[in-house]
């Protein structure tokens, strides 16, 4: 018995290290899955969709070459075919029952473009004649070729999944072999070490005389089983199997609402639009925006701001350049840094207009910048719509991450404490009249830097001033208040307001005289009809959800001069 029991630990030993090689060597999958094609007469324009790349599993690397430049992009696929949208494109798709790539080419009206640079792309890579590319399948990634969105697009295509082969079976077999294998050697050692000291002499005794061996007879009884007890047996019988079998049945009805269940929220999640952006492209548009405002700001050329900068931003940079140009103690403007990027809040949607907030900056003493920029249609850049400098030592609200976004907030947003478009005249009413303000408890004017200047300088002013009379106005400036929701049901909110003082003289033959910053845009020292001046503030809020007990409070602000005129 021992000797087949050490014959078939050896067996196991031994099959088990044949099945851990096999599987590494004759059992082991396909390390790379290879698909090639050749597009015969492609568009402009090629898209190799994410059901193509998703083939296999892994992140597939796309080499495509051709005799000219190719260019390749991936990103989101539903923003590739916005923006290709109505141009003329190849599409190439895999045909199941023939096991291949096969194309479809489709003619369009809309005039292409080269696709470089575009904000849309997670990636872009340009070379001549061939360009290899990983592309990241998840969240709908698709690849775009080109090659310069006029000529044919490159049509030479391989699709290469490389697989990471999992050998924890196989090392789990090989490790289970040789510990079979100690446990053969132990065990034969033992067996070995009891036979010799088996072999030693030993005398036996006789056995002592034993009598028959009587046993009772079995008594068998005929009499039917009845009574109380045996039914009572039958009953609890009954019971356990009727409550096995309902333990079987809950069971299966448990399983069955728990797969309802994940399927609703497989449902839910498929529904939620995607984030915009990913991180990389974040960080590269806001180091294009910044290289393009350091160029605005070295040449005091506004047309150099053009493709990242546009509406109040334009609008308040194109003043600052113009004091700038004729006084040398006008304020220089407040760089944009690329770094570091504290922040990064894209909208999620999956149409136009987009969101995109960022907090830059904060770095040699100086306070961060939140940025905000939108992106108007698929072709287009994001652009900085407002900059404004961060309250010194505040706390933004908790927002979305980055990969999940935030939902846009409409101007006239009803779930909010106060609409966005309220915004200028309400807190205008504030720095007016002070707590004489309706909405004056609606607001957490403490630590509210812009309010309490804006306010000294009316209050002083109004004190001030002889013979003429004063007028103030808050004012909406731009009617589409860009806005994004936070984690608790708020929004980060930016605003256009302009403040606009004007100055009437009271007295025959006096004049009214200007600051020295209002005299240089003027280019006198004042007027004796009175005077008109108009700053501009890009101003960003939260404002808390309708319900919640926490007030509305100013984020950041900047303020500058915009222009000046005699009445």
């Amino acid at each position: 018995m021992r000797l087949f029991i050490s014959i078939a630990l050896y067996v196991l030993s031994i099959a088990l290290a044949l099945v851990g090689v096999a599987e590494r060597t004759i059992w082991a999958p396909e390390q790379a899955k290879v698909l090639s094609y050749t597009v015969e007469s492609p568009r402009p324009l090629l898209v190799i969709p994410n059901s193509v790349l998703k083939l296999h599993a892994g992140k597939p690397t796309v080499n495509v070459s051709g005799s000219q430049t190719v260019f390749v992009a991936s990103g989101r696929e539903a923003d590739i075919e916005a923006w290709i949208s109505g141009s003329s494109k190849t599409e190439v798709t895999f045909d199941t029952k023939a096991k291949k790539l096969i194309s479809n080419s489709i003619d369009g009206v809309v005039p292409s473009i080269n696709p470089a640079g575009s904000d849309l792309w997670r990636t872009e890579r340009a070379a001549a004649n061939s360009v290899a590319t990983k592309v990241d399948t998840t969240a709908s990634g698709a690849i775009l070729v080109a090659s310069d969105g006029f000529k044919a697009a490159p049509g030479n295509l391989t699709i290469t999944w490389n697989r990471n082969v999992d050998t924890t079976w196989s090392n789990v077999t090989l490790y289970l072999a040789a510990g079979v294998m100690l446990i053969t050697l132990i065990y034969n050692f033992l067996v070995y070490r009891n036979i010799r000291n088996s072999r030693k002499p030993r005398r036996r005794l006789p056995k002592a005389p034993q009598g028959p061996r009587s046993r009772k007879p079995r008594r068998t009884s005929t009499i039917p089983k009845r009574g109380r007890r045996v039914a009572g047996r039958s009953l609890s019988i009954g019971i356990a199997g009727l409550a096995i079998a309902g333990l079987v049945t809950g069971c299966a009805t448990g399983s069955s609402t728990v797969s309802k269940s994940s399927q609703t929220a497989t449902k839910k999640v498929a529904t939620t639009l995607p984030s915009a952006l990913q991180l990389g492209q974040v960080r590269r548009i806001v180091s294009d925006v910044s290289r393009m405002a350091k160029a605005g700001d070295d040449t005091l050329n506004a047309s150099a701001l053009v493709t990242r900068f546009a509406g109040p931003a334009v609008e308040m940079r194109t003043s600052a350049y113009a004091l700038i140009k004729k006084s040398k103690k006008a304020p220089l403007v407040d760089t944009i840094t690329a770094s570091p990027l504290t922040l990064s809040l894209p909208s999620a949607t999956d149409s136009w207009p987009r969101t995109l907030m960022v907090v830059t900056g904060g770095i040699k003493g100086k306070l961060p910048v939140l940025l905000t920029l939108r992106q108007m249609s698929p072709r287009s850049q994001y652009q900085v719509w407002y900059y404004s400098t961060l309250l010194s030592g505040i706390k933004l609200p908790a927002l979305p991450a980055i990969d999940v976004g935030s939902v846009m907030v409409a101007a006239d947003s009803a779930y909010l404490q106060m609409l966005p478009t309220n915004i200028p005249t309400s807190y205008g009413s504030i720095i007016d009249t002070g707590s004489n303000s309706v909405d004056f408890g609606k607001y957490q004017l403490e630590g509210d830097t812009f309010y309490s200047q804006i306010a000294k300088i009316q209050t002083d002013q109004l004190a001030s001033i002889k013979n003429a009379k004063l007028q103030y106005q808050h004012v909406l400036a731009d009617n589409d208040p860009v806005g994004l929701s936070t984690a608790d049901g708020g929004a980060i909110v930016a605003v256009y307001m302009k403040d606009v003082t004007t100055i009437r003289p009271t007295k025959a033959n006096s004049g009214i005289t200007v600051n020295a910053l209002e005299q240089v845009a003027l280019g006198s020292q004042g007027s004796l009809k009175g005077v008109v001046s108009t700053y501009g503030d890009m101003l960003v809020f939260y404002i808390p959800s309708v319900g919640q007990t926490s007030k509305i409070r100013l984020l950041g602000w900047q303020a500058g001069l915009i222009k000046v005129k005699s009445l």
